[in-house]
């Protein structure tokens, strides 16, 4: 066993504000220095909740948020250096809601990995007599060294090995008893649908109809939010050219024709691309294509969540989220614990790439290859 580190030898934190997307970091760790009876007492006042172990070669502290949201999230970040004050980054990693298209015109598919260059905080502004005017952007809290490594990460060769690492560890055991990692729901269940297009009745359905539903502002009923898409007959879908490549895939590799592969229970997951760029985060969860539109033209954010604000003003943070959904009204859980396991492997590679500074070298036995 090796010698476990002090407090103060703890460099990286690790932020979760839900279980799953714990439980997806947790799948990824190496080891827990809790199951050597390894025990870090906390300092006065940290009310955090930690779980300590090594990600690859990196001594890593996770810390599980009691709730959601910025504030929570600033809360747990502040607490961090009281009984680990050698906490030099830390990582938000999770889920997120995702724009259709990155700053690039890449297309964002559900499972893809969002990682930040730049924070928006979308409710944080101005109350005018009639209307509500936000403040952008918070701008980059991001060191010299960690923005040149940022840059690195972002260049063609190490997103391409990026790529391949995710995938690689989305296959790896878990070390978790009895966790069994989520698998891609296919690419028939990635649905995204033209921005007018509402959840809502679109048929009777027992007497219910809302007839009255035809703009995007207009209120939709209890009954239609929480009925699925295929209930509600939602049918205008975008077209978009991953969804007829993983079913060319599946149709190849079982030797049936691709309408066949349209009706797989789930296509061959593709590997999770990687998208760079400015992350909005707020308390409230966006599910209106309107405004998240409307968010993406002012700021033009990727990805939306509920915790990177927080940390992002309190230490030099990565918010590392995989993409469960489209932030508009056919929102669901379906993608949540595959997205949530994309951007742990993520996290997981991001670190196996990092290269430490002299005074961190001590409890590194060695560096992972790419």
């Amino acid at each position: 066993m090796k010698d476990p580190p002090a407090a103060e030898d703890f460099k990286i934190a690790v932020i979760c504000a839900l279980p799953l997307e714990a439980n997806a970091v947790q799948a990824v760790f190496g080891s827990f220095w809790e199951d050597d009876k390894i025990i870090y007492g906390k300092a006065p006042y940290d009310t955090n909740s930690y779980t300590t172990g090594m990600i690859g070669d990196y001594n890593v502290v996770l810390a599980h948020m009691p709730d959601y949201g910025t504030t929570p999230a600033a809360t747990v970040a502040a607490h961090f250096r009281h009984t680990f004050p050698g906490i030099k980054i830390g990582f938000v990693v999770g889920i997120c809601g995702g724009a259709p298209k990155d700053e690039d015109g890449e297309d964002v598919w559900l499972g893809d990995v969002v990682i930040s260059t730049e924070i928006v905080q979308y409710d944080l502004g101005r109350q005018l007599s009639n209307k509500f005017e936000t403040k952008y952007p918070l701008g980059s809290k991001l060191d010299v060294e960690l923005q040149g490594f940022l840059n690195q990460m972002k260049a063609s060769l190490d997103r391409t090995r990026l790529k391949a690492k995710i995938a690689e560890y989305l296959e790896a055991p878990s070390i978790v008893p009895g966790d069994s990692k989520p698998k891609y729901p296919g690419a028939d269940k990635d649905k995204l649908f033209s921005p007018t297009h509402l959840h809502k009745h679109h048929e009777s359905l027992n007497g219910l109809i809302c007839t009255e539903c035809k703009e995007s502002d207009d209120v939709i009923c209890e009954t239609a939010a929480k009925l699925p898409c295929a209930v509600l007959k939602c049918n205008e879908q975008v077209i978009r050219n991953r969804l007829n490549q993983a079913k060319d895939t599946t149709a190849a590799n079982q030797g049936i024709s691709v309408i066949q592969a349209e009706t797989e229970e789930a296509s061959e997951a593709p590997k999770p691309s990687i998208h760079y760029g400015v992350v909005a985060s707020g308390n409230s969860v966006i599910r209106s294509s309107k405004y998240r539109d409307d968010i993406v033209q002012k700021t033009k954010a990727i990805a939306f969540e509920m915790e990177g604000a927080g940390v992002w003003q309190t230490m030099p943070s990565f918010i590392i989220k995989g993409v469960c959904d489209y932030a508009d009204s056919h929102k669901n859980d379906q993608w949540q614990g595959y997205a949530a396991a994309t951007a742990a492997a993520c996290l997981k590679a991001f670190l196996e790439r990092w290269r430490p500074t002299v005074d961190q070298l001590r409890h590194v036995s060695s560096l992972g290859e790419w």
